[in-house]
């Protein structure tokens, strides 16, 4: 199944809090605060929350002080949301965490032209049989390192 998502970069080594290969049970405060318990991470929690997701669940990763890389995309543009957060049972005081309850027309999302058109200020990457690849301006793409997205 393809996806859109967003490649950050974390600004100090503690912008990654905690870490968890389900839903970790973080929740918001009144002020949209995220709460949870800042945990020492090792490499070995990261990958376990790749590799033992359950295939119902979620991961969760709590970060705080990033910056945005840009935008990942990935065909097929499969979408699994609800049609509005109110159809949600207890979205309505809720409702915030996705956007308004205006109805959403995800087809515009259903191409790399259209995610690059949606997000013009960030760069698009997207996966082929290469690798990770930039996503060039007339709808090409080239190859790029994992240095260029996290240089050392």
């Amino acid at each position: 199944m393809g996806c859109i998502g967003v490649i950050l970069d974390l600004t100090t080594p503690l912008s990654l809090f905690e870490v968890h290969s389900q839903d970790g049970g973080s929740q918001l405060d009144d002020e949209r605060n995220r709460l949870c318990q800042q945990e020492a991470i090792a490499v070995q929690d990261l990958e376990r929350t790749i590799t033992q997701r359950a295939a119902d669940s979620h991961n969760e990763w709590v970060i705080a002080d990033y910056r945005t890389v840009g935008i990942l995309a990935m065909p097929p543009f499969d979408f699994a949301v609800p049609v509005r957060p109110t159809d949600i049972p207890g979205a309505p005081e809720k409702s915030y965490l996705m956007g308004t309850d205006e109805l959403q027309d995800l087809d515009q999302l259903k191409s790399l032209a259209a995610v690059q058109a949606r997000f013009p200020d960030q760069p698009l990457y997207t996966m082929t049989r290469l690798g990770f690849e930039r996503v060039l301006a007339a709808g090409n793409t080239e190859p790029v390192t994992h240095a260029e997205f996290y240089p050392i």
